[in-house]
């Protein structure tokens, strides 16, 4: 990497932890456009990487980012005791399963329309987020009556969830708690106070297993920049993850001192271009191709 692509991936890093503690979403959704940018081959990154693996890279690359700011996160929760752990054990084993299948879909996949499916998330992920006090309100609603499944069929439900959640957790390059929070507080009614507990426990799980696939699936292909373990950039990953883990506690303290609903709305809508543009420009060119 050159000295200017390491400085802007370090800034960026402490950006991601920031606005990850403030809003309360996955770094995934901001690394993974943020690595395309980088691993695109453009001559100021230092970063030789041929163009079909590019996508799959940073795929890769964002699920070892996850897996260490994910493992920070659970544990202030478990030290809390804000983890169902009779759901989240369940849910991480399925996960678990799952993200390999999810990782070897990556690789097979054409990169524009891995980029267009990625699209489509970050578009899902700014309309939940430009909506989120109007969601919560329901979903506290629906989470105080405990009416959901119970004994086993909790159990069988919890793990039927997450084999969905890692498969496309490993597939996206995210860690999936956009979609692991309805289905803990929808599908399982766990309790809103272990709900982030409880989806951060299973976001390590799917990470992990996703990003050792990646790495499995990249070792001995030709076309990849140095420093790289499979399909994991490995200098990348070193200048996110500082900022990533430092600066999400900054961010959780500006979400208690500070009105956050226009910031909120602002930065739905960013992930919502920035969504809307992936689909359209990768979805054309993969229809076309």
């Amino acid at each position: 990497m050159s000295l200017a692509a390491v400085l802007l991936t370090l800034v960026f890093g402490g950006l991601v932890g920031t606005v990850s503690g403030l809003f309360g979403i996955g770094g995934g959704v901001l690394n993974v456009p943020f690595l395309y940018e980088l691993l695109d081959g453009a001559p100021w990154t230092g970063v030789p990487v041929e163009l079909g693996h590019q996508t799959v890279l940073a795929h890769g690359t964002s699920l070892a980012v996850i897996v260490p700011t994910a493992l920070s996160g659970a544990w202030i929760h478990h030290r809390a005791g804000r983890v169902e752990w009779g759901v989240a054990i369940p849910m991480a084993l399925g996960a678990m399963v799952s993200a390999p299948f999810g990782a070897g879909l990556a690789v097979g996949v054409d990169p524009d329309l891995l980029k267009a499916l990625f699209g489509a998330v970050l578009l899902a992920a700014g309309i939940r987020l430009g909506i989120r006090p109007r969601v919560d309100l329901g979903m506290e609603a629906l989470s105080e009556p405990k009416t959901g499944p119970q004994g086993s069929a909790r159990v069988i439900a919890a793990t039927a969830l997450g084999v969905f959640e890692g498969l496309f957790a490993a597939l996206m390059g995210i860690g999936g708690a956009v979609i692991t929070i309805p289905m803990l507080i929808w599908g399982l009614r766990v309790e809103m106070s272990r709900v982030a507990g409880t989806a951060i426990v299973v976001v390590v799980a799917a990470a992990s297993a996703g990003v050792l696939s990646y790495v499995r699936a990249g070792m001995g292909v030709v076309g990849l920049p140095p420093f790289s373990f499979g399909f994991v950039f490995l200098p990348a990953v070193a200048a996110l993850v500082p900022g990533a883990v430092l600066m999400a506690r900054v961010g959780a303290r500006l979400n208690h001192r500070m009105a956050t609903r226009r910031l909120s709305t602002l930065f739905a809508l960013l992930l919502g271009l920035v969504g809307l543009r992936l689909v359209l420009l990768h979805g054309a060119t993969a229809l076309i191709g």
